[in-house]
């Protein structure tokens, strides 16, 4: 076969692995499961599943637009947020072009960009948070676009207001800034910045989210960018026809309304949070501060491999960070007390 040679430069994703029979806390999903006003729409919905979903679901636009609070041609549809940086691929990267990043963040940015022939450019981290001067001096006259993550996966650690306005104004308005806010939902620091506000001010700002994390759709593959028009006008230029079922429509337009499961899910994980740090604590385990659904644990064995196949042996399935270039942590979804108590009891011996 005559093979792409910039495909030797993709390393396949590695998702969060669940053993047979284990409690899973690898792929940082809702543990409350879908909302239920969600699985009720989706029933509703299998009787058309012979139709073809809607291109572009006027309904779905509107839905979302007015939880985010912009307009309905600001959003664009991906299966996944995945596929929305694909499409950014798509449209602004390829040979002779580099997308800037980090280190030690979710794999899919690197992706996009060698997908379509481009470098990718990794600047180191600073204590495993974003080192935001580093990545500007990465940037030069080919790049095209710029990934952020903010709560970083997998660390759970925001950047600052202030810092990402500093950055977003040295950054140069032809090229695109992603800000992947998939976590957006748990981050309640006063800190964390209103993203719809710098969209305001900066017309090359791109913002993504997903219905696979606090709604509890990850099985549907549903994400969206927001931007201004005419980035969308150019995203859905090379946008799938049918790329959401109608299923998934259904179910994101439902959790979108279902307001007493979100307030529920946040509620579940402030609880968690608060309860798993104040214990890992004092279990003297080392972690990260967390505005996400997980935690970015030390291993105290500094094996971070190890312990997860001892935490596997007892059932419960978390992510080993090697493919993140932090081998000696791992990442722990939060759960209920009893099964957090659990892991920090095996870990800490």
């Amino acid at each position: 076969m005559k093979w792409k040679k910039d495909l030797y430069q993709i390393p396949p994703y590695h998702p969060g692995k669940k053993m047979p029979g284990s409690i899973k806390l690898s792929s940082n999903e809702n543990p409350l499961g879908p909302s239920p006003k969600a699985l009720e729409a989706m029933r509703g919905a299998l009787d058309s599943v012979h139709i073809y979903p809607p291109v572009v679901s006027s309904q779905l636009c509107e839905t979302v637009a007015d939880w985010r609070g912009c307009a309905a041609d600001e959003i664009i549809f991906g299966n996944g947020s995945d596929e929305v940086f694909t499409m950014v691929g798509a449209t602004l990267l390829g040979p002779g072009r580099n997308a800037v990043g980090s280190e030690n963040t979710f794999s899919q940015y690197e992706f996009a960009a060698r997908m379509f022939g481009a470098e990718y450019r990794a600047a180191p981290t600073r204590n495993y948070q974003y080192d935001l001067q580093a990545m500007l001096s990465l940037i030069d006259s080919s790049t095209s676009v710029v990934f952020l993550c903010s709560p970083n996966n997998p660390t759970g650690m925001i950047i600052p207001e202030p810092e990402l306005r500093e950055f977003l104004a040295a950054v140069p308005k032809d090229i695109l800034v992603i800000i992947d806010q998939a976590y957006r939902e748990y981050a309640e620091s006063e800190k964390y910045p209103e993203t719809l506000d710098l969209l305001k001010e900066h017309p090359n700002l791109l913002i993504t989210g997903t219905f696979s994390k606090i709604f509890g759709l990850a099985a549907l593959r549903i994400g969206y960018g927001i931007a201004r028009p005419e980035v969308i006008h150019m995203l859905l230029r090379v946008k799938s026809p049918f790329n959401n079922s109608s299923l998934a429509q259904s179910a994101a337009i439902a959790a979108v309304r279902d307001n007493e499961f979100i307030t529920r899910s946040i509620e579940f994980n402030r609880n968690s949070r608060e309860y798993s740090s104040k214990l890992f604590s004092e279990a003297g385990l080392e972690f990260f501060p967390s505005e996400s659904n997980f935690l970015c644990v030390r291993s105290p064995s500094s094996d971070a491999a190890g312990d997860v196949r001892r935490l596997q042996e007892h059932g419960i399935t978390v992510r080993d960070l090697h493919s993140f270039g932090m081998k000696e942590y791992m990442r722990i979804t939060f759960s209920e007390p009893a099964r957090m108590k659990q892991i920090a009891d095996i870990l800490k011996g």
